[in-house]
């Protein structure tokens, strides 16, 4: 059976499956974490055994290999992480290889090769555009000098209006009761100390308080919008540097911030200077499939 194979190797867990050409997916694992820039050494490690898994599951007729791979970019170790990943791996050296870093994997597997952009918004957010061969971004500077309209930023808001009661020393409203009922803390002042102790993924989860409120409280109802708004400004800068004709930009969504909530797309919607054409989601592996299977699989 002939198949392509597609990786998405993050900071968390490494998603590994096997398509064939009627987009069948007919192998699927997950194995260990991966990271370029912060521990390459356990990283070739998982991948090696990842195409291991795939090799004795399916056999050695593999027509192609792609595999996102978090921290690429910040390493800046492409080179070399492809010439060791092919060393480690059971395939003939021969197959057709494609090595990019998770955010282009992310956008191959719902854009293809079209251009257009990819709207990352999860715990951080950042646009990735893809045109003419060339990939570029806007944002993804981090929770400190960037991260509009992702999670952590929506739960900033949350915590900053707790800290504004404290101030005033006025009553909690009744988002803020609910708010603290929802995320079991007796008081603003317990909430506050929770928040600094603990990480930056831990803190975005209060952004789903929002999604599950944004009916009952107008507050949480116009912070997402807020956060589709910023997020299609990052658009607008894209499109202002890399879009210059009328046509529909092909626009995915990443994150769950984005992909989840229909008020935060649906305000990024009617924030963006440009008409979209809104792709289909798909798991980051599928990358391969468009890579090496789509154009054959349309004259099939």
């Amino acid at each position: 059976m002939k198949y392509v194979v597609g990786i998405d190797s993050g900071g968390t867990a490494t998603k590994v499956k096997a398509y064939t050409l009627d987009q069948t997916c007919c192998f699927e694992q997950v194995v260990g974490p991966g990271n370029s820039l912060l521990f390459p050494e356990e990283t070739i490690v998982e991948l090696s055994y990842a195409l291991r898994l795939v090799y004795e599951a399916l056999g050695p007729d593999c027509e192609g290999i792609a595999i996102g791979l978090a921290g690429l970019s910040a390493a800046n170790n492409q080179q070399e992480m492809t010439t060791r990943i092919k060393q480690a791996m059971p395939f003939t050296s021969e197959i057709p290889f494609h090595l990019y870093n998770d955010a282009q994997l992310a956008y191959l597997a719902r854009n293809g090769v079209a251009a257009g952009i990819l709207v990352i918004a999860g715990t951080g957010s950042v646009v990735v555009g893809y045109q003419n061969g060339q990939w570029s971004k806007i944002g993804g500077w981090g929770p400190v000098l960037g991260d509009e309209g992702s999670g952590y930023a929506l739960s900033l808001q949350v915590y900053r209006e707790l800290t504004k009661t404290i101030d005033r020393q006025t009553e909690l409203n009744d988002w803020q009761r609910a708010f603290l009922e929802w995320s079991h803390q007796d008081s603003a002042q317990e909430a506050i100390r929770t928040f600094y102790q603990s990480e930056r993924q831990e803190i975005a989860k209060a952004a789903r308080f929002l999604g599950e409120y944004q009916d009952r409280f107008t507050y949480c109802h116009e912070v997402l919008c807020q956060a589709g708004e910023a997020l299609a400004d990052m658009i607008n800068q894209w499109g202002t540097l890399n879009w210059t004709t009328s046509r529909k930009l092909n626009c995915a969504f990443n994150g769950s911030v984005v992909e989840k909530n229909p008020i935060v797309q649906q305000s990024l919607i009617n924030h963006c200077r440009y008409p979209l054409k809104i792709a289909t989601q798909h798991p980051s592996p599928f990358a391969a499939w468009r890579l090496f299977y789509e154009q054959e699989g349309e004259q099939s």
